[in-house]
């Protein structure tokens, strides 16, 4: 045997010393695997829901129980940690919560503030950073035990309903790692998370809930995300239903393509252009002119009603608020830092005037009977 092959070898043999396999495995029926987790204010703390799945009552399992698919365990304690610990006393098996994909805060504990919670959290490498940190109204255990019969387990029907939201840009793509990015970065203090309800005991997205920093401070409706979505995620947002212009009807815009610019001015004064592009889903107003002259008059109707829409909601953050909830200041900190770095941004936001000028055309109308 040559020299360099027995070195070769002798390396690969001691090498194979280092590797010791998964020495700390734990097999996933020797766990209990929580699939959401909801947090509610107590007196004295917390009280800490989970919701387990049981994989021999869900359907398509390979066997089958009586009862239901899923388990809510409840648990109060001084911090998050206290009472999982021992919530973990009354289980069989270790619990696990690599599988959470949601984390409900109920409003109470919002208003509170979410930083003390999220300390554990942040701290545990088991969780995914990509799941969904969500407000509920009122308490949030009740969002693990009723809503829907559409799904077995009642967290996977809220997940769903946000996921599709996301994709469909009509809500925000806010995960937990961009909460927690959130909350550390100077120039992005305003969390906002999806706000759900129940309604006549079902699910409900109700819009979203604002925070300055840690604390709940307001709610946005869904009509109100709309130029929130535009103006600071460049996201199209849900249909929106205008009047026609003689008011002889309404129509259901279809946004499907949205493109922002901002201008910054000394001073500062920020001047904020909106492109819209969309479609026409419904609409009974009178054909009283040539088919170009109206979609024009549509056009400009839809473009009032976003400017109006926006500067609602930018005189709510101004002045009720008094909250950058756009993150202009993180865009002018980016690419106009001087003018960033010659105010205090934090407390000047609410006297910057700014202006916000849309133009929407109209691509495609559908099939009318003319």
């Amino acid at each position: 045997m040559n020299r360099p092959l027995l070195h070769s070898l002798v390396i690969t043999l001691v090498l194979s010393l280092l590797i010791t396999g998964c020495w700390d495995r734990r097999e996933l029926e020797d766990r209990e695997l929580a699939v959401a987790m909801a947090i509610d204010r107590k007196k004295e703390g917390l009280q800490v829901s989970i919701e387990v799945p049981i994989a021999t009552n869900i359907a398509g399992g390979a066997t089958s129980g009586a009862g239901g698919a899923f388990q809510v365990y409840s648990q109060e304690g001084r911090t998050l940690s206290d009472a999982l610990s021992k919530m973990n006393e009354k289980l069989d098996k270790s619990l696990f919560l690599g599988y959470l994909g949601m984390i409900l805060f109920g409003e109470e504990q919002s208003h509170a503030g979410i930083q003390e919670v999220l300390d554990m959290i942040r701290r545990d490498p088991n969780l995914q950073r990509r799941l969904y940190p969500v407000v509920t109204k009122g308490k949030s255990k009740t969002f693990l035990e009723s809503g829907t019969e559409m799904e077995e387990i009642k967290s996977i029907f809220i997940r769903n309903m946000l996921e599709a939201g996301e994709q469909s840009e009509v809500t925000i793509p806010f995960r937990l790692h961009d909460l927690l990015v959130s909350l550390s970065s100077p120039t992005r203090e305003a969390p906002i998370l999806n706000y759900i309800g129940l309604e006549e005991g079902k699910f409900r997205w109700l819009g979203l809930a604002v925070f300055q920093k840690d604390r709940m401070i307001g709610t946005l409706s869904p009509d109100e995300t709309v130029p929130l979505l535009q103006l600071r995620e460049e996201r199209v947002g849900q249909k929106v239903l205008v009047p026609c212009p003689e008011k002889d009807g309404v129509f259901q815009f279809h946004p499907m393509n949205v493109k922002r610019k901002i201008r910054v001015s000394e001073g500062p004064s920020l001047h904020i252009h909106v492109e819209v592009e969309g479609k026409l889903t419904e609409k009974t107003c009178r054909e009283k002119e040539k088919k170009n002259e109206q979609n024009q008059m549509l056009e400009q109707q839809i473009q009032r009603y976003y400017e109006q829409q926006a500067k609602r909601l930018i005189t709510k953050a101004q002045k009720e608020w008094k909250l950058d909830i756009f993150e202009f200041g993180r865009y002018v900190h980016a690419y106009h830092y001087p003018i960033y770095q010659s105010i205090n941004w934090r407390q000047q936001f609410d006297q910057i005037p700014i202006d916000v000028v849309y133009r929407v055309y109209l691509r495609r109308e559908g099939t009318s009977l003319n």
